[in-house]
Protein backbone atom coordinates (compact mmCIF):
# COMPACT_ATOMS: atom_id res chain seq x y z
CA UNK A 1 0.00 0.00 0.00
CA UNK A 2 1.73 3.43 -0.76
CA UNK A 3 1.48 6.92 1.30
CA UNK A 4 -1.86 7.84 -1.22
CA UNK A 5 -3.83 4.75 -0.59
CA UNK A 6 -3.37 5.03 2.88
CA UNK A 7 -4.30 8.55 3.02
CA UNK A 8 -7.41 7.89 1.31
CA UNK A 9 -8.27 4.95 3.67
CA UNK A 10 -7.75 7.34 6.47
CA UNK A 11 -9.65 10.12 4.91
CA UNK A 12 -12.97 8.14 3.92
CA UNK A 13 -13.08 7.36 7.83
CA UNK A 14 -12.36 10.67 8.99
CA UNK A 15 -13.16 13.45 6.28
CA UNK A 16 -10.83 15.16 7.57
CA UNK A 17 -7.06 16.28 7.33
CA UNK A 18 -5.00 16.57 9.96
CA UNK A 19 -1.88 17.73 9.41
CA UNK A 20 1.51 17.86 12.36
CA UNK A 21 3.89 20.53 11.07
CA UNK A 22 7.46 20.08 12.53
CA UNK A 23 11.50 21.41 11.23
CA UNK A 24 14.12 23.08 12.15
CA UNK A 25 14.83 26.71 13.56
CA UNK A 26 17.36 26.98 10.87
CA UNK A 27 14.82 26.19 7.85
CA UNK A 28 13.86 29.86 8.33
CA UNK A 29 14.30 31.02 4.75
CA UNK A 30 12.01 32.59 2.09
CA UNK A 31 12.35 29.31 -0.06
CA UNK A 32 11.25 27.38 2.61
CA UNK A 33 7.87 29.40 3.13
CA UNK A 34 7.45 28.89 -0.33
CA UNK A 35 8.05 25.23 -0.36
CA UNK A 36 5.63 25.16 2.82
CA UNK A 37 3.09 27.29 0.76
CA UNK A 38 3.17 25.27 -2.23
CA UNK A 39 2.11 21.55 0.35
CA UNK A 40 -0.78 23.95 1.62
CA UNK A 41 -2.09 24.93 -1.36
CA UNK A 42 -2.19 21.18 -2.80
CA UNK A 43 -3.49 20.09 0.77
CA UNK A 44 -6.14 22.87 0.14
CA UNK A 45 -7.14 21.07 -3.05
CA UNK A 46 -6.91 17.28 -1.96
CA UNK A 47 -9.47 18.70 0.67
CA UNK A 48 -11.83 20.46 -1.40
CA UNK A 49 -12.00 17.79 -3.99
CA UNK A 50 -12.52 15.11 -1.02
CA UNK A 51 -15.23 17.29 0.92
CA UNK A 52 -12.96 17.36 3.72
CA UNK A 53 -12.23 19.67 6.20
CA UNK A 54 -8.31 20.47 6.48
CA UNK A 55 -6.65 21.10 10.02
CA UNK A 56 -3.03 21.75 10.75
CA UNK A 57 -1.33 20.96 14.05
CA UNK A 58 2.38 22.90 15.23
CA UNK A 59 4.41 23.12 18.65
CA UNK A 60 4.52 26.73 17.91
CA UNK A 61 8.14 27.93 17.93
CA UNK A 62 8.39 31.83 17.05
CA UNK A 63 10.57 30.49 14.20
CA UNK A 64 10.77 28.16 11.01
CA UNK A 65 8.07 25.45 10.24
CA UNK A 66 5.94 26.42 13.23
CA UNK A 67 5.45 30.24 12.83
CA UNK A 68 5.07 29.67 8.74
CA UNK A 69 1.97 27.66 9.05
CA UNK A 70 0.46 30.21 12.04
CA UNK A 71 0.83 32.66 8.92
CA UNK A 72 -0.20 30.56 6.16
CA UNK A 73 -3.10 29.40 8.34
CA UNK A 74 -3.97 33.14 8.59
CA UNK A 75 -3.85 34.16 4.98
CA UNK A 76 -6.22 31.18 3.66
CA UNK A 77 -8.27 31.01 7.01
CA UNK A 78 -7.50 27.54 7.92
CA UNK A 79 -8.26 26.17 11.75
CA UNK A 80 -5.09 26.03 13.66
CA UNK A 81 -4.21 23.81 16.86
CA UNK A 82 -1.16 25.10 18.78
CA UNK A 83 0.51 22.94 21.38
CA UNK A 84 2.60 25.38 23.39
CA UNK A 85 4.68 24.11 25.81
CA UNK A 86 4.09 24.83 29.65
CA UNK A 87 5.63 27.11 31.45
CA UNK A 88 9.31 27.07 30.71
CA UNK A 89 11.41 28.93 33.47
CA UNK A 90 13.56 31.54 31.73
CA UNK A 91 17.08 29.81 32.75
CA UNK A 92 15.79 26.55 30.71
CA UNK A 93 17.91 24.88 27.44
CA UNK A 94 14.17 25.13 25.92
CA UNK A 95 13.85 29.07 26.71
CA UNK A 96 17.05 29.91 25.67
CA UNK A 97 17.29 28.33 22.23
CA UNK A 98 13.95 29.91 21.44
CA UNK A 99 14.05 33.22 22.57
CA UNK A 100 17.56 32.87 20.44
Amino acid sequence: MNVEQYENILLDKRKKIIVGVAGSRRRDSRKDFDLLDSYVISLRRKALKADADLEFVSGGCPVGADHFIKELCKIYALPLIEHLPKEVEKHAQYYTRVQA
